[in-house]
């Protein structure tokens, strides 16, 4: 009987909406990764971009998109937002004084051992001649360092994108000259030998110099600067024999932002339902795109391919 009493205030009582929204989210001032979260208010937004991250981190700042002014806002955790909003969220890792001098040193050298282990079995997978010829004669030719350059770069923009940060560049490079001592390189007795392949100082380097050369075959969406107009308006304004659309136009900034979500998320159950969402929203842009360049399968294909085109 208090079953049946409870049941119509349960029915009553539903709570709160939830909505999808696409966030940016940033640790201690570089981007981390673009994602999509479904929660119901800017709280929970802020309790699952903490679960992302594996060490102790502290909100630095929660902003909101406002199309009125086209930028980001700061806001609280109060805010009402809705479906598709766009939000930033900054945090920073929480950093232990007393820890930092002890714990620091051996955690990066975890990841760097870490790192320097999973491209040996990456290079035992794809160019175990690399591993032969070291093997052989002590060093790399010249074809043979810049095909492990080639790989290895293929490698880091499938696990961090087409922009990685400066440190994961970094752990890259030393894990190189762990696995290959002898391609250490001194100038004048300074640095550690790594810096030819990526040095953080002035950002240059092998590795800095062929993610510039894959980033140059990137398409629009794919790109973090150097945006265009894609002309999505004026196809919108003309009648349309094809499938309708109530989605609203996305203005420039908001279309590569769910297109990079179309290319670069793995369609895993989990998943799909942000790529359905983010495929509504580029319907209307994909569609001018075919009737206005009357693309090939092939060039369908590529334009919409999840993985990067770089080849190892």
């Amino acid at each position: 009987m208090d079953l049946q009493e409870n049941v119509p205030s349960q029915l009553q009582n539903p709570g709160p909406a939830v909505k999808n929204v696409l966030v940016s989210l940033y640790l201690d001032g570089t981007e981390k990764c673009k994602k999509v979260f479904s929660v119901s208010s800017a709280f929970a937004l802020l309790q699952a971009c903490h679960s992302e991250f594996s060490h102790p981190v502290e909100l630095h700042r929660l902003l909101h998109y406002n199309s009125d002014f086209k930028d980001y806002i700061d806001c609280d955790s109060s805010i009402d937002f809705k479906d598709y909003d766009r939000f930033q969220v900054w945090v920073s890792t929480v950093v232990h004084l007393d820890l930092v001098e002890c714990v620091a040193p051996h955690t990066e050298s975890e990841n760097e051992d870490r790192t320097a282990a999973s491209l040996k079995s990456l290079l035992e997978k794809k160019a175990q001649d690399i591993l032969k010829e070291y093997e052989q004669t002590g060093t790399l030719s010249t074809s043979t360092r810049r095909k492990l350059v080639n790989i290895s770069v293929s490698d880091l923009v499938e696990k961090h994108g087409f922009y990685p940060s400066g440190p994961e560049k970094l752990r890259l490079a030393k894990s190189l000259t762990t696995l290959f001592p002898s391609l250490k390189v001194m100038v004048c007795g300074d640095g550690e030998g790594f810096e030819h392949f990526y040095d953080p100082l002035s950002h240059t380097g092998f590795l800095e110099m062929r993610l510039r050369n894959v980033r140059r075959n990137l398409e629009e969406g794919q790109r973090r600067y150097h945006k265009r107009k894609f002309g999505c308006n004026s196809a919108l304004a003309q009648p349309s024999t094809l499938q309708p659309s109530t989605v609203q136009p996305l203005d420039d900034e908001d279309l590569s932002e769910w297109m990079s979500i179309i290319k670069r998320m793995k369609p895993s159950s989990e998943n799909m339902a942000p790529i359905k969402t983010a495929m509504e929203k580029t319907f209307s842009h994909r569609r001018n795109w075919i009737n206005t360049k009357s693309p090939t399968v092939a060039d369908i294909v590529q334009k919409m391919t999840r993985t990067s085109p770089v080849s190892s």
